[in-house]
């Protein structure tokens, strides 16, 4: 084993992956490329109908093509980035602090 040979961890996306779905994988390829949330990613996976001034409506079609189509409506698959930076630091236990007892006080002071 060479100890100065680069070690690249495997992405979350690979096709060996059996954690996510092919469209779970598909919103996290687009999460990664764009910058943006995971749910924005599915929604410009998604057409929109729109009602015009006049009253009629308008269909505008997906910005994002999804493919495979599960994309468009599959659970948001966690983003390990994103876990990471939003973790905030968790402070240790307080000590418990007792009463002070005045019996004891100076204790070896007296002998």
């Amino acid at each position: 084993m060479d100890l100065f040979a680069p070690s690249v961890l495997p992405c979350v996306t690979q096709a060996d992956n059996q954690n996510l779905t092919s469209g779970q994988k598909a919103l996290l390829l687009w999460h990664f490329r764009l910058g943006i949330s995971v749910s924005d990613v599915q929604q410009l996976m998604k057409g929109h109908t729109a009602t015009l001034s006049d009253g009629s409506t308008q269909y505008f079609p997906p910005v994002i093509p999804a493919k495979p189509a599960s994309a468009a409506n599959c659970p948001l698959p966690p983003c390990p980035t994103c876990k990471i930076s939003s973790a905030r630091k968790k402070n240790p236990p307080s000590p418990t602090v007792g009463k002070k007892d005045d019996t004891k006080v100076d204790v070896l002071a007296r002998e």
